[in-house]
């Protein structure tokens, strides 16, 4: 029996060609799925304030995508969701917004601050002016200085760590035939998202895999392959991965390991390898950074505090670089995985939320 796991939803919001997915034979819709969430939540809430919640401020990230019909097409399923769920009124804040209402509240002296929410699946930013006042009233507007955003997160760099460690152990050097035919881009490219490979689950990929190990000396590579494919076990790899990340951010190196069927790793990653890998990845966050301090018209020496939030704010790699710019007596922390969420119900509660 196949099972159907369901992670980084808010990532495929902008996706215009995904409509949705079938369980156990039913279709879903994509704010159908976001709404079996937001209708739990909403239920909680109904219970444990003893009546019917119909309005909701939620976060969403600067962008969605950099592409504006893309972008407009995410929030629409977003609001439809909360809609879906049982919310009759609904608004959305930017996330690192939200962040640096939460640090905000008790701040009386006056400071620039730079938000930095680096989570799952985007990168955010927003520079605010605290200006030793109540900071907790709505949207803030007024302090904003400036915002932005990077389509970079936490589940970009498993995909970088499949692809870069562990395609070797399915094939991706893989030849077969008299004319060494190499193992197609498509099939390698697609377990890279373990969202995707389910998709290769048809008698045809199946067939061809047989019959390309049946001509090749990378068997046990091919037959990897052909049990990640039949066993479903993309989502059980993929959390190894991330267990892997979480670990070698605290330690020198992290063994990636994995059994199962035919499937047989066992794969050292160094915290070194791990910075290698990514490096381009934080290339793109530190530019988005420098992007929003010139947006807001400061330079990095103008900033009084450097926030951060999110779970791969907690990468050593990235903590240097904002060390490296900053300097170490300017980074502050909030808690990576609540922040968001203690600023949005602190916006709403002032917003009669």
């Amino acid at each position: 029996m196949f099972l159907r796991f369901f992670q980084v939803l808010k990532s495929f919001l902008k996706d215009e060609f995904f409509e949705g997915t079938k369980v156990f034979n039913r279709s879903y819709t994509l704010p159908d799925l976001v709404a079996f969430i937001l209708r739990r939540m909403k239920e909680e809430a109904d219970r444990a304030l003893g009546k019917e919640i119909d309005s909701v401020l939620l976060g969403r990230p600067v962008f969605f995508s950099k592409v504006k019909s893309q972008d407009k097409i995410a929030e629409e399923r977003l609001r439809k969701a909360a809609l879906l769920a049982g919310f009759k009124e609904i608004e959305l804040q930017f996330e690192p917004i939200a962040a640096s209402i939460a640090y905000g509240v008790g701040v009386l002296s006056p400071e620039k601050v730079l938000v930095v929410d680096f989570g799952g699946g985007t990168f955010d930013t927003c520079v605010v002016g605290m200006h030793g006042k109540d900071i907790t009233h709505g949207k803030r507007s007024g302090d904003i200085l400036s915002v932005g955003g990077a389509l970079v997160g936490g589940t970009l760099f498993d995909r970088v760590i499949m692809k870069e460690k562990l395609l070797k152990h399915f094939g991706k050097n893989a030849t077969w035939g008299e004319k060494r035919l190499p193992m197609p881009n498509f099939l390698m490219s697609s377990i890279c998202k373990y969202e995707d490979t389910h998709r290769l689950l048809t008698r045809e990929n199946i067939d061809f895999l047989e019959r390309m190990m049946r001509f090749s000396r990378s068997k046990k590579e091919i037959g990897s392959l052909i049990s990640l494919i039949r066993g479903n076990y993309s989502w059980e790899l993929f959390g190894e991965i991330e267990r892997a990340k979480i670990e070698v951010s605290d330690k020198p190196s992290s063994l990636i390991s994995y059994h199962r069927d035919l499937i047989d790793i066992d794969e050292d990653i160094s915290q070194k390898e791990f910075e290698d890998i990514i490096e381009d990845k934080l290339d793109e966050v530190k530019k988005c950074i420098d992007d929003t301090l010139k947006d807001a018209g400061i330079s990095s020496k103008d900033v009084d505090v450097v926030l951060q939030t999110g779970g791969s704010s907690l990468i050593p790699a990235f903590q240097k670089m904002l060390k490296r710019q900053f300097g170490p007596g300017k980074i502050k922390y909030q808690e990576p995985f609540t922040s968001v969420a203690r600023g949005l119900a602190i916006a709403a509660s002032q917003n009669g939320k």
